[in-house]
């Protein structure tokens, strides 16, 4: 599992992972994002557009992560998950925690402008 991370306009912290977020895959990443999700009034947005396969693992860091930057004033959202992952995300529940954008406009309109 790949972490790349760029800063967009507004302040918006893009964090982009490519394979698998199993149990290896987690031990990658976990440290990474938990930095990059750090702060307070954080806007994250995790673009799932090159994961293929998510595990309970996986869905257990977003969740801490999401539960974390809410605790903290932040938000986090999930861009561009493959269909498969998706349904994963919404069976899981996930969904109803952390939005899933499909695009990155909508994705960005939505952190800069919370409901």
């Amino acid at each position: 599992m790949d972490l790349h991370y760029k800063e967009l306009e507004g302040g918006i912290r893009l964090v982009t992972l490519r394979g698998k977020l199993d149990i290896h895959g987690v031990s990658d990443i976990e440290k990474d994002l938990t930095t990059h999700a750090a702060g307070e009034c954080v806007a994250l947005l995790v673009d799932f557009s090159q994961v293929d396969y998510i595990a309970s693992i996986g869905i257990r860091l977003l969740l801490m992560t999401a539960k974390a930057l809410k605790s903290r004033g932040g938000r986090m959202l999930i861009l561009g998950a493959a269909p498969l992952v998706e349904e994963v995300l919404v069976l899981s529940g996930i969904s109803q925690i952390i939005p899933l954008h499909a695009d990155l406009g909508s994705a960005t309109a939505s952190l800069a402008n919370p409901a």
